[in-house]
């Protein structure tokens, strides 16, 4: 069983899904996508204090992809278990799960 508490989508993972969906790269509309997480799985969007983020990000050096940076420091900032497929982050976050 995955779920033990509430699961939350970060404000900034939402944004790199539009940036995707502009590039071509995702075909489903962000809205359809957040709406199904939010409504059909209880998903809610992740609190975040923005500036604590930034200070949790500058010291992500493993990657130099902002999204990443972003989305780690913020489950760092939030105290939360992230969950990804991506390997880079699952072999340099030690909050993260597959998923």
């Amino acid at each position: 069983m995955l779920r033990k508490g509430p699961l939350y989508l970060s404000p900034l993972a939402i944004l790199e899904l539009q940036f995707l969906f502009e590039l071509g790269r995702l075909g489903t509309r962000v809205e359809e996508v957040v709406g199904v997480l939010f409504e059909d799985h209880g998903v809610e969007e992740a609190p975040g204090d923005l500036r604590e983020i930034g200070r949790q990000a500058q010291g992500l050096t493993w990657t130099r992809d902002p999204f990443d940076r972003l989305i780690v420091a913020h489950a760092i900032a939030h105290g939360s278990v992230l969950l990804t497929a991506d390997q880079t982050i699952l072999a340099h976050c030690p909050r993260a799960r597959w998923g």
